[in-house]
């Protein structure tokens, strides 16, 4: 795999937060994926030993660009792309919106394009009218024809969405950071040239560009009065000698703050080692490394309530109101008060070892990509009123707090179809904003319940008329009542549906899971659908995490599935096409039943998932610990996307394909259903042929396909 980089200055030894960046994400992949071919193209004007071709694993290429502020960036890469074309790159990677202006012309080259969103660089300062259209007009190109985003904060990713409805191939990966090496000198020997003392300095690091705002901390730290006695020490320059960086330098001069020039290494790590408090007063970021390095030294900290800043989630004092100098002085004094120095921060999120796997994913899953899946279960609660004989959720019922929110059902994929589910869903104060925002996922929407809160049923079928209302119904009355565990359970299910149909409601149905005690009912529960002329879903119990039972044995094998070919036979008699592939659905079960093959192959993970409440996702609600039982992730730590085409989902898959449980459920089997439709529509052609004959379904010469 070829990977061709523009958009960094190059590195290493250059200043800025894309060259760390690169400096520290392109060797550690090259360590991780031999087969990785990289070239950073580099800007000559930046590079000061051209002699140097290689860093690690890395090749550099240097090309010259006039050094005009605005537009050298987007030069730059206009040149990138011709070369990457005429080298064979598999994959263009550009890092900055800036020089994503070019994006269209990558396309048209036929690269594949990667674009990294460091940030709305358009909202700096420094830049003029002329130089914000081109970032605009950058990001615009990138957010409509880049094939893939990455982005470093969840910021980022919320501007892709709201400005330009692109969700699609959006990446969240962090900005990362070095857990300190060790090794500096007790002695403190670069203090000592700066004549500093250990603890008794304020830290800034960065360009010296308007939107960090340094003029503006010079202000606060002079306003600090008795505490004047820290010193204020100001690491970094900047790339082009302005006005303002003219103007920052003398009034840093005349005010005795130091100032250090551009640094990195030892030197660097000793100032943020020792110093007393480290303080980022930007009114504009992306992901800022100069934070992630603070926190890595434990440093107490100030920033600005940015937010880029506030995505890192540190305590509330330690930010200040952007805009205030007076909030940033009160801050910095206040923690410049507390005794203790070092403190502790989750940095789990910044692992650049991690980052580099997910970087490697992108462009895995972009030449040889896995395709989106097409149906989900959310499973919501597992909080239940019923007492089922085949099923042990209720036991074990989840924290209401801790259940799966309408806003992260909103950042799940769009998809054809989704189930909601439990437990009991209608157990749930929120459930109408749940399903609200299913609907923005999905055009179809089916509720799985026992009926029992007919009266919230009845109310949420009013708002959403065009829901799925599925109820389920293990039996008649007796035999209902005594499966389910809820005396009245059977007639109060009859009653909704009956008013369901009266309020026009089309997608209404009923659903029996078989056992040994009512295949029987099922029959004549088919009847009564039939009757009321309602969907009739059928199921045989099974063994699960899921459930919380692993004693679902069907005994009375001959019975129950002589009562399915009975129901199959039943159905191919329908007039309706949709009633003869679910006679194939009721072959299925008899063959699980049976202990014999699918009819399918299991592709669970692929075209389906399942979302259990606290946000793991599995490729179904089948899997046993005795067996497998893995999650692919969990979407309160890792977007969606990035959860399906990991390695992680990768290894999943790979478990599910060997899976011993013979599973045939309509979660997993309907997708496939639909995948490979031929073999269904052959069935149900030639059965249906002989229904009309008088003869009984053929149901053990299948057509199996090869998984």
């Amino acid at each position: 795999m070829k990977i061709t980089v523009c958009g960094t200055r190059g590195f290493p030894g250059i200043q800025g937060g894309i060259e760390t960046h690169c400096e520290e994400l392109y060797p550690r992949i090259t360590a991780i994926e031999e087969d990785l071919d990289i070239t950073v193209i580099r800007r000559t004007g930046y590079v000061s030993d051209p002699s140097v071709r290689n860093y690690g694993r890395v090749r550099f290429k240097d090309i010259w660009v006039p050094r005009i502020s605005g537009i050298e960036s987007a030069v730059h890469t206009l040149i990138c792309a011709f070369y990457a074309r005429l080298t064979g790159a598999d994959i263009l990677h550009i890092h900055g919106i800036g020089p994503a202006i070019v994006v269209p012309v990558a396309k048209l080259l036929g690269l594949r394009v990667v674009v990294t969103h460091h940030g709305p660089d358009y909202a700096r300062e420094k830049w003029g009218p002329f130089a914000k259209l081109v970032l605009r007009t950058g990001e615009y190109f990138a957010a409509r024809l880049a094939d893939e985003i990455i982005v470093i904060s969840s910021h980022i990713a919320g501007i892709l969405e709201s400005k330009y409805r692109r969700t699609q191939h959006v990446r969240l990966i962090y900005n990362g950071v070095n857990r300190p090496a060790g090794g500096l000198s007790p002695d403190h020997p670069y203090l000592g040239r700066l004549g500093l003392e250990p603890g008794k300095y304020i830290l800034a690091v960065g360009r010296f560009v308007p939107e960090k705002n340094f003029g503006h901390l010079i202000d606060a730290w002079l306003q600090l009065g008795e505490q004047a006695d820290y010193r204020l020490v100001i690491a970094g320059d900047s790339d082009f000698e302005t006005a303002y960086s003219r103007n920052l330098k003398i009034k840093a001069r005349e005010n005795n703050v130091t100032l250090t020039g551009m640094i990195k290494g030892k030197d660097l790590a000793e100032l943020y080692a020792n110093a007393a408090l480290f303080v980022l007063p930007s009114s504009h970021e992306g992901l800022p490394i100069t934070l992630l390095e603070a926190m890595s030294y434990r440093r107490k900290i100030v920033v600005s309530n940015i937010p880029a800043n506030l995505a890192v989630n540190l305590a509330a004092d330690s930010y200040f109101q952007w805009d205030s100098r007076d909030d940033l002085t009160m801050k910095i004094s206040a923690q410049l008060r507390k005794k203790n120095t070092d403190q502790d921060y989750d940095l789990s999120r910044y692992d650049w070892d991690t980052i580099a796997q997910e970087t490697v994913r992108v462009y895995e899953h972009l030449l040889h990509p896995v395709a989106p899946p097409t149906d989900m279960c959310i499973i919501l609660t597992y909080r239940c009123p019923m007492r089922c004989k085949m099923c042990n959720i209720w036991a074990h019922p989840t924290m209401r707090e801790k259940e799966i929110t309408a806003d992260e059902i909103r950042r799940l994929p769009k998809v054809k179809f989704i189930n909601l589910t439990g437990g009991e869903p209608f157990v749930r104060d929120d459930l109408e904003e749940v399903v609200s925002a299913c609907f923005t996922r999905s055009p179809r929407v089916v509720i799985s319940t026992s009926g029992w809160f007919d009266d919230k049923l009845i109310a949420l079928a009013e708002r959403f008329p065009q829901i799925g209302i599925r109820i389920s119904i293990e039996g008649l009355e007796e035999k209902n009542d005594e499966l389910r565990g809820r005396p009245g359970g059977f007639a109060k299910a009859i009653r909704t549906l009956g008013k369901l149909r009266e309020m026009g409601v089309k997608d209404i149905g009923f659903g029996c899971t078989v056992s040994n005690n009512n295949s029987a009912d099922m029959l004549k529960l088919y009847e009564l659908s039939h009757s009321l002329g309602m969907e009739f879903a059928t199921a045989a119990f099974h063994n699960s995490y899921y459930f919380h039972k692993y004693d679902n044995e069907i005994t009375n094998k001959d019975e129950v599935c002589r009562n399915f070919a009975k129901l199959v036979d039943l159905q191919l008699k329908e007039s309706h096409p949709k009633s003869w592939f679910r006679a194939f659905f009721n072959m299925g079960l008899i063959h699980y039943i049976e202990g014999r093959r699918r009819l399918l192959p299991c592709e669970a993970g692929l075209v389906n998932f399942f979302v259990e409440p606290y946000g793991d996702v599995y490729p179904c609600n089948g899997l046993e610990e005795k067996y497998w039982k893995e999650t692919m992730g969990n979407i309160r730590t890792t977007d969606f996307q990035t959860i399906w085409e990991s390695r992680q989902a990768d290894k999943v898959r790979r478990q599910v394909y060997n899976c011993p449980k013979n599973c045939w459920m309509v979660g997993t089997a309907s997708p496939v259903m639909k995948k490979y439709i031929r073999i269904p529509l052959a069935w149900a052609i030639r059965n249906k042929i002989r229904s009309l004959m008088g003869k009984p379904a053929v149901l053990h010469k299948p057509t199996y396909i090869k998984p």
